[in-house]
């Protein structure tokens, strides 16, 4: 119960930890008691706020795009496939319903018509939610813990967003670093390196400062996601053997 109650709070932090719920019922079921308690009592005080509550959140989900890798690459397809143009893709209406609830639909702008732009950023999310699922489903079945399932998924989160802002690496940072003190897994290890890295983001900024042009060449993102990635795919493939040694 305690440990439901805290990923109650956790949730009422930030909705991320809700990924780690199964592994928590899997263990002890009566714990969701507490994350419903909790997440209730911390709902009450904003029941009067209405709707509005969550414009920032729907226009954050919806539009933003900062400091992506792997989305990129996943969005570049659809975007050689819908290059920028003045007029609306050409799609049945399951599929704009589609990607009008994945980038949202702002003020004066028709429901029923998607921009190619707006396409090619819907295809790559609904890849990276595809791959991120996966990754998710597939820990679950060998997690033991919340952490277990908790700390791939969400490292495999910021690696597929659209959005990673670099304090976004302090949760898998926390759940990462326990880990790379007792055994070798590869995620661990991609999540203190990645924080290692993170600063390079910011190169841009020298840029910014002279000219007033935030350009972000190719290169220094390259630094940041290709090292991580490397210690992602070889890492698993190869068991890192990092970790302390046996005794005995």
């Amino acid at each position: 119960l305690w440990g439901g109650g805290l990923l109650g709070a956790s949730v009422a932090t930030k909705l991320l930890p809700l990924m780690g719920l199964p592994a928590l019922l899997r263990q002890a079921p009566r714990a969701l008691v507490a994350v419903v308690g909790v997440l209730g009592l911390t709902t009450l005080p904003f029941l009067g706020a209405g709707s509005g509550t969550l414009a920032g959140l729907s226009a954050y989900g919806a539009r933003w795009r900062a400091n992506a890798g792997a989305f990129d690459l996943l969005a570049w397809p659809f975007e050689v496939l819908w290059p920028p143009g003045p007029t609306p893709v050409d799609l049945p209406p399951w599929a704009i319903h589609l990607g009008r609830a994945l980038v949202g639909t702002p003020a004066a702008v028709d429901a029923e018509r998607l921009w190619p732009d707006e396409a090619a950023f819907a295809a790559g999310k609904a890849v990276a939610l595809l791959g991120l699922g996966f990754v998710w489903l597939w820990t679950l079945r060998r997690a033991r813990t919340v952490g277990d399932l908790l700390g791939p998924a969400s490292l495999a989160l910021c690696l597929l967003s659209p959005v990673v802002h670099p304090w976004y690496l302090a949760w898998p940072l926390a759940l990462a670093v326990p880990v790379v003190a007792t055994n070798s897994k590869a995620w661990a290890w991609a999540a203190v390196l990645w924080v290692g890295l993170a600063w390079l983001w910011y190169l841009p900024r020298i840029g910014w400062l002279a000219e007033g042009v935030w350009a972000e060449p190719v290169w220094s993102r390259a630094l940041v996601c290709v090292p991580v990635w490397m210690v992602v795919v070889f890492g698993r493939r190869t068991r890192l053997n990092v970790g302390p040694k046996p005794t005995g």
